[in-house]
């Protein structure tokens, strides 16, 4: 595929709001990352029946439409950041699978374990981003997860709590986690902040 194609189709898949803030930040590695790999996000669309939660946006769409949010970009920075340098990853609440995508654009071969509740999105989201990321070891569990943290006997560096957050969660995290070499990172996320905590 020629160069000229290549950026067509490009521009093509891609969000404007997507375009028009790589132009605001041209050096930013993980905007260039998301647009090469902006196909990822429809497919997603397509794989979950071109539905979500309606009210209930991600790290990249506001819940509204199912299209690029640029007022989320700090949040984005942020998790891609945290994700480049993590070696084992831990997520509650995979819904629709973005916050995922965006730990596999910085970290392509990380092993993420995920656990939801409800795997009617966070299913066909994980199996897209699977085929995609076909080096990433994605292990996920369905169920609560107050009850299945007790139960895992495996050391992250990254913790990821996407969803109604509460602090016996953070507790078992932090009692189930075996210390690692790095520093360990929960972020917690809602849809009007994010929350930065070393363990």
């Amino acid at each position: 595929m020629s160069d000229l194609k290549s950026t067509v189709l490009k521009e093509l898949m891609s969000s404007q709001a997507l375009l028009d803030l790589q132009k605001k930040y041209p050096n930013c590695e993980m905007l260039q990352k998301l647009v090469d790999n902006f196909h990822i996000f429809w497919e997603i669309y397509e794989a979950c029946g071109k539905k979500w939660e309606l009210g209930c946006g991600s790290y990249l769409m506001d819940g509204k439409t199912y299209d690029y949010c640029p007022l989320m970009y700090e949040k984005q920075k942020l998790l891609y950041d945290k994700a480049k340098t993590a070696t084992r990853a831990l997520e509650v609440g995979v819904y629709i699978g973005h916050s995922l995508f965006l730990m596999l654009l910085a970290n392509p071969e990380m092993p993420i374990f995920l656990i939801d509740i409800d795997d009617t999105l966070s299913w066909p989201a994980i199996n897209v981003l699977s085929t995609n990321f076909p080096k990433a070891v994605l292990t996920f569990v369905k169920g609560d997860s107050h009850v299945i943290l007790p139960q895992i006997n495996i050391p992250f560096d990254l913790f990821h709590i996407d969803e109604n957050t509460r602090k016996d969660i953070q507790k078992k995290i932090g009692f189930t986690a075996y210390p690692v070499s790095c520093p360990k990172i929960l972020l917690l996320f809602t849809m009007t902040m994010t929350a930065v905590r070393n363990l």
